[in-house]
């Protein structure tokens, strides 16, 4: 399987597609988040302004009163996730400065699991229930009791969510 891959062009921030085969032409146009939905991924109840960051790892600084507040990276973005269906897939995944995934939002999904009767509104939960785990536990902390169960009869599209969170 050959994949397409965003990668920074130079360090003026310029990112480009890089041709890694046939999802070149269903590669997802980039989405930002939006102050709002940064804000709820993130918990904060004041105004917040965004960030755009292209160099080392790309995605969204998150700021509130100047303050670093968060990090929101897209799955696609940054760990080319692809569906059950062979298709792109989006989660926008807020990390806070303690290294806790503050929430996540499903951006893009192709998954043919709305035939099987689990619903957007179902794969959305799924998604939100990261909100918490801590990404920088170690030891039997690091257990991954605190993620949310894949959905039954979804599980290879929950799983391959779940990765491309975590690796987010």
């Amino acid at each position: 399987i050959r994949f397409l891959l965003l990668a920074p062009v130079d360090r003026g921030g310029t990112t480009r597609a890089v041709n890694r085969g046939p999802l070149l032409t269903d590669a997802p146009d980039l989405r930002p988040p939006t102050v709002a939905e940064a804000a709820a991924l993130l918990s904060l109840t004041g105004p917040v302004q965004l960030q755009r960051v292209d160099n080392g790892v790309p995605g969204w600084t998150v700021l509130a009163g100047g303050q670093v507040v968060g990090h929101i990276g897209s799955t696609w973005e940054i760990a080319g996730s692809i569906g059950y269906s062979g298709r792109p897939l989006d989660v926008l995944v807020a990390i806070t400065p303690q290294a806790t995934i503050g929430g996540a939002l499903l951006v893009r999904h192709d998954e043919p699991v709305l035939t099987l009767g689990i619903s957007d509104a179902d794969i959305s939960a799924y998604v939100a229930g990261f909100a918490g785990f801590d990404l920088a536990a170690t030891g039997a902390a690091a257990n991954p009791v605190g993620l949310p169960d894949v959905i039954s009869r979804a599980t290879v599209s929950t799983g391959v969510i779940r990765d491309g969170i975590l690796r987010t």
